[in-house]
């Protein structure tokens, strides 16, 4: 259960009763009949819950928070040497510049897990996820088609949005979702997609980079004039 809820549990063979916040309850009659409060809360009982495919499924697609987690956070270190040639953030003078680009998620992270808080008490944790792919994706096309830096900057602090929201909300859904006797397994399914998600960004990374390699002495002008320099870079985050 959620932390707004479980006042209340009682148990009689496979009918459960929970008493959520404002008074609402939750009926599960043996994974047959549910209905559902405002908060989207779906906790199973633990009397004949059993770990079928769609519980499964359910919890991978939940953890694909994870994985745009992983892949979000990750993927600017390949892009870096050539979004800063394109940006003009090479040189001692715009060092501050360079580094506030490559940290700017992180503003985003602390308004997505703080400031956001409401959004899945409100209105649960599915609209949350969902919403939160919306974000992933929103930031990965709008870095990708950024023309300066304020542009590439808003698109950071977006998706950090996502990343903080997600983090949130993805492993307390799968919580949520699984029975007791499996929820610690399936709730590190989390913590497996965000390796898997760290894994991908450097693959698509070297990938997309060796599609035109160039030498590790290049200079910032022959990073800037390079495909890499102009669309690789893009294709990375866009990837995502």
């Amino acid at each position: 259960l959620s932390s707004a809820a479980s006042d209340v549990y009682k148990r009689q063979g496979f009918l459960c009763t929970f008493r959520l916040g404002r008074g609402r309850r939750v009926g599960y009659n043996g994974g047959k009949t549910m209905k559902e409060s405002a908060m989207h809360t779906t906790a199973p009982c633990e009397t004949g819950a059993r770990f079928g495919v769609s519980l499964l499924l359910t919890c991978l697609t939940a953890a694909m928070g994870g994985l745009l987690f992983g892949y979000d956070w990750v993927v600017i270190g390949g892009a870096k040497p050539f979004y800063e040639a394109y940006l003009g953030l090479t040189g001692e003078a715009m060092a501050w510049k360079a580094g506030f680009a490559m940290s700017s998620a992180v503003f985003g992270c602390i308004v997505g897990a703080l400031a956001l808080g409401w959004i899945p008490d409100r209105h649960g944790r599915k609209p949350s996820l969902i919403f939160a792919a919306a974000l992933f994706t929103a930031s990965a096309v709008w870095t990708a088609l950024a023309a300066g830096y304020w542009d590439f900057i808003a698109a950071r602090v977006l998706g950090g949005v996502g990343i903080g929201l997600a983090s949130n909300v993805s492993p307390v859904y799968i919580a949520e979702m699984s029975p007791a006797r499996l929820r610690g397994r399936l709730v590190a399914l989390n913590q497996l997609t965000i390796v898997i998600g760290i894994l991908l960004a450097q693959v698509v990374n070297l990938l997309i980079y060796n599609l035109a390699p160039m030498a590790a002495d290049a200079t910032a002008e022959a990073l800037r004039a390079s495909w890499n320099g102009q669309v690789g870079w893009r294709w990375m985050f866009g990837a995502e």
